[in-house]
């Protein structure tokens, strides 16, 4: 197995690789797959796409329109935990640390019942790998101490599966990874 760093370069090579229109149609496609297991009503936290991450924007917009409640994060420095502020598909955004957009500071936070999670590989048993800041380990493990029902889903192209990712001490598990091609059945989740 290659070591996280030359995986998570390769990973991230490819998904640059893919073209627009074909990205478009597995957001598509995706969006359908995450309808699917989100829980009608619930409110669900997602992410702005970067680096050619599978884009989540179309599943945010729909669950929004069947009355679910939708959330940004936001990177707090201190912390290392992710503020998750309310906000809706049409509001305007604000480019945040990395360049990321984010909902603008005002916002209210929200504990969501679901967290859609970006990744840049995972594993048949819920592991996940991303940039190496561990934002989303610190806050996946903040969120489980308030509130053990939240469900994490990982959501990525089926191309980011790999075999083994060797998991550290801090490592967070995912309940569920959903792909363009559907679940991903994880082992022990």
């Amino acid at each position: 197995m290659a070591d996280k760093q030359t995986l998570r370069e390769k990973i991230i090579a490819a998904r640059m690789e893919i073209k627009p229109q074909e990205s478009d149609l597995a957001a598509c496609s995706l969006s359908g797959h995450l309808l699917n297991v989100i829980p009608a009503g619930a409110s669900v936290a997602g992410y702005c796409a970067i680096r050619g991450e599978i884009d989540v924007g179309v599943a945010l917009a729909k669950l929004q329109e069947n009355g679910s409640k939708t959330a940004l994060p936001v990177i707090d420095e201190y912390s290392r935990i992710l503020k998750l502020l309310e906000c809706s598909p049409d509001m305007p955004l604000i480019a945040g640390r990395y360049g990321i957009f984010c909902p603008q500071p005002h916002l209210p936070v929200i504990i969501p019942d679901v967290m859609i999670i970006p990744l840049v590989a995972f594993d048949d048993k819920g592991y996940r790998i991303g940039y190496g800041s561990g934002y989303y380990d610190a806050t996946i493990s903040h969120l489980r101490s308030i509130n053990k029902n939240i469900m994490f889903i990982g959501a990525a192209y089926a191309m980011q599966r790999v075999e083994n990712i060797e998991a550290e001490p801090h490592d967070e598990k995912m309940d569920m990874v959903v792909t363009e091609e559907g679940n991903v059945i994880l082992q022990g989740a």
